[in-house]
């Protein structure tokens, strides 16, 4: 099923015991396009903090109603690393997370998600969780693990909202939304809002059109020209 990122923003989420809290945000992968992490709103059950859940956890993947099921239970929830929503997500947490929750790394493997185009599908092991912690002991390995959260390439949804969308040949528009494949949690487009430059508005643009992202200068930039986007699929 597809579905736009802000279709999901809402959502309940509900543990195996109880319901967890509301869908906040989501991070998305901008090196690999994929959602990775639902920032969830816990509201009074963890006194209003934030937690982040993996795709990998889901068992109803499109989420039928508002609800979205995970395989997990509150006090699973309720252990997991802390995190801070406002700074970036450290590859460090990415990793303490994983061994949390025993799902395998994305970022070890060609696809998607690692080793598969699915979430969760190989369980993570002991001899790929122990150089990690073998390594955190000495710094050198910390200064490692900051270089690539500098990389990880995660970034909020709804910053993104609202971002310049440069074409090869000038201004195009501005990111509106992405639609996701809730069976491999992919992003399967970007809308991007042409109102301004054209009559025929939103337009979806596929991921392998985008260049870079500049986060600096809030702005997107694309391979392709103005007249590529204006011709491109509605929604």
């Amino acid at each position: 099923m597809l579905y736009k990122t802000s279709e999901l923003i809402g959502r309940t989420i509900q543990a195996s015991d109880g319901e967890v809290g509301t869908i906040d945000d989501l991070y998305i992968d901008d090196e690999r396009w994929g959602v990775r992490y639902f920032v969830v709103a816990t509201g009074g059950w963890l006194s209003g903090k934030q937690v982040l859940l993996s795709p990998s956890t889901v068992t109803n993947g499109h989420g039928t109603a508002d609800v979205v099921h995970v395989n997990l239970t509150r006090a699973q929830i309720e252990n997991a690393p802390d995190v801070d929503t406002d700074k970036p997500v450290s590859r460090r947490y990415e990793i303490a997370h994983a061994l949390h929750y025993g799902y395998p790394y994305y970022w070890n493997g060609p696809f998607l998600w690692g080793a598969g185009i699915y979430p969760g599908v190989i369980p993570l092991t002991d001899r790929e969780a122990l150089p990690h912690e073998e390594a955190a002991d000495t710094e050198e390995a910390a200064r490692l693990e900051e270089e690539k959260a500098a990389k990880s390439h995660l970034r909020s949804a709804r910053e993104v909202v609202g971002y310049h969308v440069e074409a090869s040949d000038g201004t195009a528009g501005t990111v509106d939304d992405f639609v996701i494949d809730s069976t491999t949690w992919g992003i399967a487009r970007l809308v991007v809002d042409a109102r301004k430059w054209w009559p025929g508005g939103q337009v979806l643009i596929p991921p392998d059109a985008v260049i870079d992202i500049d986060w600096a200068s809030r702005a997107m930039r694309l391979r392709i020209s103005r007249a590529a986007v204006s011709d491109s699929p509605k929604p």
